[in-house]
């Protein structure tokens, strides 16, 4: 009898959206990839906050001229994660440089005192020498 209808609701898509999300999304993917290697992902920050801004203008734009803001989403998701990631690499990698100075402060003041050890065992073996007339 009544054949059911399909009903296709198509959004209107921008360009300045479209480009902006797509930019967005690219320099997220590149940026959260980036963020998992190790030591250089502490350099991902500088592509996920500008992809994250991007994303998040995008999506004002896309929410003020009612069009589909779907990729200006993931590229806030993808770019809030790859911030968090490279942050937590930052963290890590300065708390690493903290804790090697501490290290090589006390190896410093070791091996200071070692050495002035050394050196008053030296001149006690040159008086004991000296006492002994060799």
């Amino acid at each position: 009898m009544s054949e059911a209808q399909t009903v296709v609701v198509e959004k209107k898509k921008d360009s300045v959206v479209t480009i902006l999300s797509i930019v967005a999304l690219v320099g997220g993917i590149i940026g959260c990839l980036g963020s998992f290697i190790p030591c250089l992902g502490t350099l991902a920050v500088y592509l996920t906050i500008p992809s994250a801004i991007m994303a998040i203008t995008a999506l004002v734009l896309a929410n003020k001229k009612k069009v589909g803001g779907g990729l200006a989403i993931a590229a806030v998701v993808l770019s809030i994660i790859g911030t968090i990631i490279s942050i937590s690499q930052i963290v890590a990698v300065n708390s690493a440089a903290e804790g090697l100075e501490k290290a090589g402060r006390e190896f410093e003041k070791e091996m200071r005192k070692a050495a002035e050890e050394m050196r008053k065992a030296d001149e006690k073996l040159k008086r004991e020498l000296q006492n002994s007339n060799y």
